[in-house]
């Protein structure tokens, strides 16, 4: 101990996994955008958790972009993590889950299910989600259009279909479904095109593209109209046109991430499992402060 204090010694991780061939404490986090507020939580409470047991955490994004996911899982696989935590972009196969799992890296895939292989998974309950948005903000006599990232996203694809069935049991169709990459959504002014058939609501399948609306609606004004979307973000507080949405606890979904990572590192042959979380609904301050002064005059 006075060699390790006089010569400020540190254990190599590395060096001891090159003679036991195995893994470090490191769980590998892999998401489509850091800079999306509920992947930000996300990563953060995972890190809590990774600390909280002496380990490290990576981290790399791909905005959904299959050819970057497959760099990131090379890049971070250098590094030998003990898991990896994937919300896969579109195109992921069986294949590309297996490569990490044949290198005794324990695999939890989130938010979109990767199909043709038994693996670890954390998801959401889009449809039951899709019926409590259209049911909390859809009225008789409204026009409702969609934005949304690309329906080759697996979540996308399934919120569309489930928004488009809620939709057509009130007797009602979009007048308008607009896409757009993920990484123009937010500044793209593709979503001036709802705006020209005048919404009364519109319903956003991601955070993204309902940011991408706001802004278009903050820089070409036009008619009144309500958002519905999936996730939330702290700045809808800050605005006055009503956002209801329907979003998870990024802390419960981490918690319950982090539970297969453990689980599946104790016991690598457990039978595969999958969480399906639920939603939760909510409306932004300012239409709940403006409901409330309504409710009281």
């Amino acid at each position: 101990m006075n060699a390790v204090e006089v010569t400020g010694y540190t254990a190599d991780p590395f060096a001891r996994t090159l003679r036991s061939s195995g893994n470090l404490g490191v769980v590998a986090v892999v998401v489509p955008d850091i800079g999306d507020p509920y992947f930000a939580q996300l990563y953060s409470h995972l890190q809590e958790f990774a600390l909280a047991r002496g380990e490290g955490i990576l981290l790399g994004s791909h905005l959904e972009d299959y050819a970057a996911q497959t760099d990131v899982l090379a890049q971070l696989a250098v590094y030998r993590p003990a898991a990896v935590v994937l919300v896969p972009a579109p195109g992921t196969t069986p294949r590309d889950v297996e490569q990490l799992q044949a290198q005794g890296i324990g695999v939890v895939v989130v938010d979109r299910p990767v199909g043709g292989v038994v693996v670890d998974c954390v998801l959401a309950e889009n449809e039951v989600g899709a019926e409590a948005l259209v049911t909390s903000t859809v009225g008789p006599e409204d026009r409702v259009a969609v934005a949304m990232l690309p329906r080759q996203i697996w979540t996308q694809e399934r919120r569309l279909d489930a928004v488009t069935t809620a939709l057509g049991r009130r007797g009602l169709q979009p007048v308008a479904v607009v896409e757009e990459t993920a990484a123009l959504a937010q500044t793209s002014g593709k979503f001036s095109r709802i705006l020209e058939q005048e919404p009364t609501v519109v319903i956003s399948l991601s955070l993204t593209s309902a940011m991408g609306v706001l802004r278009q609606q903050s820089e070409l004004g036009g008619p009144s109209m309500r958002i519905a979307a999936f996730d939330t973000h702290p700045w809808f507080d800050l605005i006055t046109t009503e956002v209801t949405t329907a979003s998870q606890n990024p802390r419960q979904v981490a918690s319950t991430i982090d539970g297969l990572v453990v689980r599946r590192r104790a016991e690598a042959a457990a039978p595969a499992q999958t969480s399906v979380l639920p939603f939760a609904l909510g409306v932004n301050r300012a239409a709940q402060l403006r409901g409330a002064e309504g409710g009281a005059g």
